[in-house]
């Protein structure tokens, strides 16, 4: 299996957009659920598996995030892309 993963801070309504040339399964987590995950505990994701793309994923509250596409095998010329879309800032009146 072959795993891809970035990770950063992110507010609430921020878009994660990856991109991919191979069908994957996307886990979305937050740190807590993160820690759990490398610890092989259950845990939850935003996410699941997809062959379209690109897919978006809405981070639903600030905080250190991480994102990762799981890949069945070592898939030949794989390609992959991470975007983030930020929501807008406040502005004042």
């Amino acid at each position: 299996m072959t795993v891809v993963e970035t990770s950063g801070h992110f507010r609430s309504g921020d878009m994660l957009i990856i991109d991919s040339t191979h069908q994957g399964t996307i886990r979305v987590m937050d740190e807590f659920n993160y820690n759990l995950y490398k610890r092989g505990l259950g845990y939850e994701f935003l996410g699941g598996f997809t062959c379209f793309f690109p897919a978006t994923v809405t981070v639903p509250r600030a905080g250190r995030w991480h994102a990762m596409v799981a890949y069945e095998g070592d898939p030949p010329g794989l390609d992959y892309r991470f975007k983030v879309r930020r929501v807008a800032g406040l502005q004042s009146a």
